[in-house]
């Protein structure tokens, strides 16, 4: 604990660009990072974390994502990676009713990227980030390009099959 420099942190997390927005009667922050200038095609992606984690996760991949060529990564395709916390976790409202599922968080979500102007968007999830991308791609899949997760959820008795069929 006498190394820990929370300064050093602060200036991670700092470096990326922050909002937050109320939905639902809920503050949602959110970081919005834009693909760097020079790519011909810019995709939106939606990742969301796990508990008990929060957007701090991504601080590695997010400028990966936004500029592969700057770290030596042939594409002509960057993301636009839209990073929110989940309600009761990092810098977002705590849900004052209880019940807030992951359907409710899926709702919340949609209605984020809704507002920053996205018709359609790819997910990424994991852990509880899993099941709230699930459930986006569930109850929208007008809006969902595509999804990727890195965490399977399995309900007893189900099959691997029966569940990747059903997403």
């Amino acid at each position: 604990m006498d190394n820990y420099s929370w300064k050093k942190y602060e200036g991670i997390i700092n470096q990326f660009k922050q909002f937050k927005t109320e939905i639902e009667g809920l503050k949602v922050h959110f970081i919005r990072e834009p693909a760097a200038s020079g790519y011909k095609k810019v995709v939106p992606l939606l990742i969301v974390h796990g508990w008990p984690g929060n957007v701090f996760e991504f601080y590695k991949i997010i400028p990966i994502l936004t500029d592969p060529k700057k770290h030596g990564i042939e594409s002509e395709v960057a993301f636009e990676v839209i990073a929110p916390s989940i309600p009761g976790y990092g810098w977002s409202d705590q849900p004052k009713k209880t019940g807030f599922s992951q359907v409710a968080c899926a709702r919340v979500f949609r209605k984020l990227m809704e507002r920053l102007g996205f018709k359609k968007y790819y997910l990424q999830g994991g852990d509880w980030g899993s099941m709230v991308t699930i459930n986006m791609a569930k109850l929208y899949p007008e809006k969902v390009l595509g999804i990727h997760l890195n965490m399977m959820p399995l309900l007893p008795g189900a099959s691997i099959k029966g569940t990747i069929f059903d997403i």
